[in-house]
């Protein structure tokens, strides 16, 4: 399932900055669901990629969603 998906002009990019919408975003225990505060509403990543008009391309991140974030109970 996607985190995310936009359409992005073609060329080389130096990050990547994914905006998070809070009152959208959960953590989900067994049958228990508890919001989460994320304090700069974002996800940055600072790498290079490269998106060819030809292609389709995909930018997997690949992290530990429990360790950044605070529950808020």
């Amino acid at each position: 399932m996607p985190l995310a998906t936009a359409t992005v002009e073609p060329g080389d990019h130096l990050s990547l900055r994914i905006d998070l919408d809070e009152e959208l975003s959960k953590i989900v225990e067994g049958w228990k669901i508890f919001p989460i505060r994320i304090p700069s509403e974002e996800i940055k990543i600072l790498g290079g990629f490269t998106v060819r008009d030809d292609w389709t391309t995909t930018v997997t991140l690949d992290f530990d969603a429990e360790r950044p974030l605070i529950q808020v109970r």
